[in-house]
């Protein structure tokens, strides 16, 4: 009876397993495809109500270049239009991510909703193309949609995915498995004429190397599964490379351009000089770094958006670099002496490590040592190495006979003495998946809501290194954009506690000081920055935060007298002159006012800060029209160089009842100064 009833079960179970083949092979070509899309667009959608954070706010809100021009000659001419802000050189070459951006601002302006749907239509169409290409290298549709959704739904990719200005990742990986697709299909019409073929490779290409520069590793990626495709059929080196050269130079040919353009447009390939104590130094950090990417591929847990911490080795000493060493090369070895016997594996192995070559530091130093997103596409190589160790021993495990390994061999037959059927094995292969996309998918989920908003992030990473400058120090800044001014001086003080030199600690006790001054202590902020000043004499940015903190005490003789040192220090700068200037109006020394505002350089500047002034006037006299007025009339002569004067008439309309008008006014200072804590604590305000 109970063999009938295991009979009849199984028989069910073949029935719906024989209905849902006949579904299939009626729908072949798209029911995996859309099941893995929709699979991977769902998980991710999470991140639609997501706001921008970290660098969207410098990249995108307050990118001036990319509001004002599509013309993508110019991202090509100006690699400056990527970093927008005033100081701060430019470090990458990307001029076709940065056109895409234009365009996305064009049609969705600065709603972060649109950005993070394209990154998800994107993502998601990249673990599509990822199966498409796996089903050629494996053969197999069902093994290559787990693998696709492995590289959907794991944890790696949601920096890239989560982050809005990551989407020049998600493009040039897109156009890359484009790439690949396209150059191993055999039963697409359009690629029956090879020229046509090879214009389009080259295409892809160029778009997926300009889009990023990791891309350049992309001519060998396709060498790697040139040679796997072709070492069965040729039995030497140059005839493999022969049956292939010329796709291979389709592809290789963008890189070349790309390398010619940065050089002729920026002049240099490296982002900053070797850090550490030179490349020995920067090779036994990253041998560390690799291992540590490896331990991310397997189990990503914990994620992080910061990983300045992560330790520089100076010593086979240091850090257990000698056991990362073994790992290594064990790994590299395994996968060079079983390319014979287990092709997929070596193939998958040699893909991680080409792809993590640009961002390996001893070639071309960078400004990181480790990020998530670098592995973005290394996670295809470590999902088909996998796969290619499960297809081997899945084969020995269903009773093929091999020569390689007793130990597996002993294992089938053990399971054929016991008659373990084919339905039993499927349902614990089904098990086995289903648990490791379920865990996977699971850490996506929580990883996607650490990406919400700024003070998720940074809640996140001060919980598992609460012991890093920029964690405490940008949880701070979080902390304050909310209105919790008061909490964030305690982590602000905390970063300066934590500074290891002595930028870290002038940016710490600035911010610090300043927050004091925003929570009505300015008293306070004056003492931080006298004590700051014993050690940091004559620094500007100390000086103008004094300057401030003494306004908002209504010191204006101290006020003028700093702004007056900074002025004079400065070849008489125009800022400083100004708000030595509004001291001395608010300090009623109508002489001195009128030289000094003669001293402003600019014309347009001149006659505008006369109307400031009078504006700031009117606001401590609580005469908020008029000074609404007067902050209008000046506005109009000429973009102000400072953010003051945006916010002294946001709040006048704010204190006047207009709050539409003062939200406007806080988003316009926002798409210019996007660190603005004033402005956001403003627009907090309106929204309760």
């Amino acid at each position: 009876m109970y063999q009938n009833l295991i009979q009849s079960q199984n028989a069910y179970i073949i029935d719906i397993m024989d209905n849902v083949k006949e579904f299939y092979g009626m729908h072949k070509n798209i029911v995996l495809p859309a099941i893995i899309f929709i699979a991977v667009f769902s998980l991710f959608s999470r991140s639609l109500q997501n706001n921008f954070v970290y660098d969207d706010k410098f990249r995108i809100v307050a990118n001036q270049t990319i509001k004002k021009t599509i013309n993508p000659i110019y991202y090509f001419t100006h690699p400056d239009a990527g970093r927008p802000l005033d100081g701060i050189e430019p470090d990458v070459y990307r001029p076709l991510s940065l056109w895409f951006l234009s365009l996305e601002y064009k049609m969705f302006g600065s709603d972060p909703f649109y950005y993070h749907l394209l990154n998800l239509l994107i993502h998601s169409g990249n673990a599509v193309l990822f199966f498409l290409l796996l089903k050629k290298i494996l053969g197999k549709e069902f093994m290559a949609a787990f693998g696709a959704l492995l590289f959907g739904v794991h944890p790696v990719t949601t920096e890239s995915a989560a982050w809005a200005i990551q989407q020049n990742n998600l493009w040039s990986w897109f156009f890359a498995l484009l790439v690949l697709n396209s150059a191993f299909s055999k039963s697409n019409k359009f690629f029956n004429k090879n020229r046509i073929k090879l214009l389009m490779l080259a295409i892809l290409s160029f778009v997926s190397v300009f889009s990023k520069e990791q891309a350049v590793v992309l001519p060998f990626i396709y060498f790697l599964c040139l040679f796997y495709f072709k070492s069965g059929i040729f039995h030497t080196f140059k005839d493999i490379f022969k049956s292939g050269w010329k796709e291979f130079g389709a592809i290789i040919f963008p890189v070349v351009l790309y390398i010619l353009f940065r050089a002729i447009f920026m002049g240099s390939f490296v982002q900053q000089e070797p850090w550490g104590s030179g490349r020995y130094s920067i090779f036994l950090t990253m041998v560390n770094g690799f291992v540590y990417y490896l331990k991310l591929l397997v189990w990503p847990y914990p994620l992080s958006v910061n990983y300045d911490a992560f330790p520089i080795v100076r010593g086979l000493a240091d850090n257990y670099v000698i056991f990362s060493i073994f790992i290594l090369a064990l790994i590299i070895f395994t996968a060079i002496i079983l390319w014979r016997r287990l092709p997929l594996f070596s193939l998958g192995i040699f893909w991680i490590f080409v792809v993590l070559l640009p961002v390996s530091n001893f070639i071309l130093p960078t400004k990181q040592i480790i990020n998530e997103r670098f592995i973005y596409f290394a996670l295809p190589g470590f999902i088909i190495s996998v796969l290619g160790l499960f297809s081997y021993q899945a084969r020995i495990l269903f009773f093929e006979q091999t020569k390689h390994s007793n130990i597996l061999k002993n294992i089938g037959m053990f399971c054929e003495r016991k008659r373990v059927n084919y339905i039993g094995y499927a349902i614990l292969i089904a098990a086995a998946v289903l648990i490791i996309l379920t865990a996977f998918s699971t850490l996506t989920f929580m990883r996607l809501g650490d990406w919400k908003n700024e003070l998720t992030l940074w809640e996140h990473e001060i919980a598992i290194k609460p012991n890093d400058w920029r964690n405490q120090k940008n949880y701070a800044w979080a902390l304050e954009s909310e209105n919790k001014t008061k909490e964030s001086i305690k982590h602000y003080e905390f970063s300066l506690e934590l500074a290891h030199n002595s930028d870290l600690a002038l940016k710490s006790v600035n911010v610090w000081a300043i927050a004091y001054i925003r929570a009505n202590k300015p008293q306070k902020a004056v003492e931080i920055i006298s004590e700051a000043l014993k050690d940091f004499p004559d620094n500007d940015a100390l000086l103008y935060t004094l300057g401030q903190a003494h306004l908002k005490n209504k010191q204006y003789g101290e006020a003028e007298k700093i702004f007056l040192r900074l002025s004079e220090k400065n070849n008489d700068e125009d800022v400083a002159l100004f708000f030595a200037v509004l001291s001395q109006k608010l300090e009623g020394k109508k002489d001195e006012e009128k030289i000094n505002i003669a001293k402003i350089k600019n014309p347009r500047f001149r006659e505008q800060a006369l109307l400031l002034i009078q504006g700031r006037e009117k606001m401590l006299e609580k005469k908020w029209q008029e000074a609404v007025s007067l902050f209008i009339t000046g506005l109009k002569i000429t973009q102000s160089p400072i953010i003051e004067p945006y916010l002294w008439l946001a709040e006048s309309f704010e204190k006047s009842g207009e709050k539409e008008k003062a939200l406007a006014v806080y988003d316009l200072t926002l798409s210019v100064y996007p660190l603005s804590i004033d402005a956001l604590q403003g627009i907090k305000r309106m929204e309760q």
